[in-house]
């Protein structure tokens, strides 16, 4: 799985909660410095990594780029969008679906809104 993106995400939901700077700013740096102490990857500081190396002349650019920062950026999106997807479709099916009892076809989950209507139930109703 895709730890820094979990840590990246973790980040924007936990400083979205804090209620002063100075929390935010020790929240965020403590977080983000989990990723290089983990010794975890994420495309942003590896592109960093790669370009220090290139303007010290110790590394070629088409050799980082091809052979660090392109599978670093593969692997932050595979699992970014995977991350993102479990935790939108949990909460998707806690609140919205379990009401209606709806199960979605494959072909609405794959193409979502261009396929169909929307299934979300009616506010203010109740069919008490």
């Amino acid at each position: 799985m895709d730890e820094e993106g979990l840590i990246v995400a973790g980040v924007v939901w936990l400083d979205y909660a804090s209620q002063d700077t100075i929390s935010r700013l020790l929240l965020v740096y403590m977080a983000f410095l989990a990723i290089p102490l983990g010794n975890l990857f994420h495309v942003v500081v590896s592109a960093t990594e790669v370009m220090f190396l290139v303007f010290r002349g110790e590394l070629a650019l088409a050799t980082g780029a091809f052979e660090f920062v392109l599978p670093v950026l593969l692997g932050n999106t595979i699992g970014g969008v995977l991350l993102v997807t479990v935790v939108n479709y949990s909460q998707a099916v806690e609140r919205k679906y379990q009401e209606q009892n709806y199960q979605l076809s494959v072909r609405e989950m794959v193409f979502g809104k261009y396929v169909g209507g929307d299934y979300a139930p009616p506010t203010g109703t109740s069919d008490d």
